[in-house]
């Protein structure tokens, strides 16, 4: 039973939660494990294009991880009908471009994980395992949703996150830049998070955000970029294909890009320095991480700063 009085804690909105129907956890890379528990595992056939922070409770798990690589399209190199039983196939929505791939892969396939960490907003498709992450599209502190009809979380302890708002309250009071060695200090502290269901923290953040606004402000700076870039864009995908873009992804020979638009304070992060899978020179994998630069369109800004960062872009 609640108190009632006191003093005022943070307020939030009143609107509704996204994924309802849900598992709510407290990190995506814990999601992922809790599949691979439940479904019993042996093996697990993952991209090497993928964030290395989900090999730690992978790994923990017991499971064996093969990696398999990707095409310049980002589609696997691996024929999903390969996968045996007992064997789990995990690919990555990446950018929120592949719904028509995970869709190909569950239609043919056998036991995928989709991974939507970078496509909050994609639905899942009905029996397939999928994914998402909070922290890739807001500003939470943590938070996972999970769709499997293999996991519960009635046993998880419910994770508290009071002590996980610094980076984001600097934020805040102070801007990004001064917040960013907590932010590093904050990404370094998951790593040592145990499994737990999401925190009351951060389902009421998530509940409290306007997400037809944040759909609708996405959409809008990945056209406008879109409409200037497009012909530029080296990415063999359309990027308008995402419905709700988390970046977007500008793949360019142009070396001097990150630099240039760093000296005009505008920051794009790297999918991804470390890698789940090792890479070889040459290789597609490679190309994405080095070539790919993932221009910032989310809910913060407007026209005025898609403006600011075309013309970085353009010259």
């Amino acid at each position: 039973m609640s108190s009632i009085g006191g003093y005022f804690g943070m307020e939030f909105g009143s609107g509704s939660p996204p994924h309802p129907q849900a598992m709510a956890l407290n990190l995506g890379r814990h999601a992922l494990a809790l599949v691979v528990r439940s479904r019993g595992y042996r093996r697990l056939h993952v991209p090497r294009y993928t964030c290395d922070v989900l090999g730690g409770p992978l790994r923990s798990s017991g499971v064996e991880l093969v990696f398999y690589g990707s095409d310049d399209s980002m589609d696997p190199l691996f024929d999903p009908q390969g996968v045996d039983e007992g064997e789990g196939f995990l690919y990555t929505n990446y950018f929120g471009l592949k719904d028509r791939t995970v869709a190909r892969i569950a239609a043919v396939g056998r036991n995928l994980i989709v991974d939507n960490a970078q496509s909050f907003y994609a639905p899942p498709l009905p029996g397939v395992d999928t994914f998402y992450s909070c922290r890739k599209f807001f500003g939470t502190p943590d938070g996972a949703y999970l769709y499997s009809s293999a996991c519960s979380i009635i046993d998880l302890e419910r994770d508290r996150s009071y002590d996980r708002l610094e980076h984001l309250l600097r934020a805040v009071d102070q801007g990004t830049e001064e917040g960013y060695p907590y932010f590093l200090a904050h990404e370094e502290a998951l790593d040592r998070i145990p499994m737990r269901a999401m925190s009351h923290l951060t389902t009421a953040m998530m509940a409290g955000i306007d997400h037809a606004e944040v759909r609708a402000k996405r959409r809008r700076n990945r056209d406008q970029l879109h409409r200037e870039l497009k012909d530029r864009n080296l990415l063999p995908i359309d990027p308008a294909g995402a419905e709700v873009p988390m970046v977007y992804p500008f793949l360019t020979e142009d070396r001097t890009l990150r630099e240039r638009l760093l000296a005009h304070r505008i920051y794009s992060p790297r999918y991804w320095p470390g890698l789940l899978g090792p890479v070889e020179a040459g290789t597609a994998e490679q190309r994405l991480v080095d070539s790919i630069v993932h221009l910032p369109i989310d809910q913060r800004y407007g026209t005025e700063h898609m403006d600011r960062v075309l013309e970085v872009v353009m010259k």
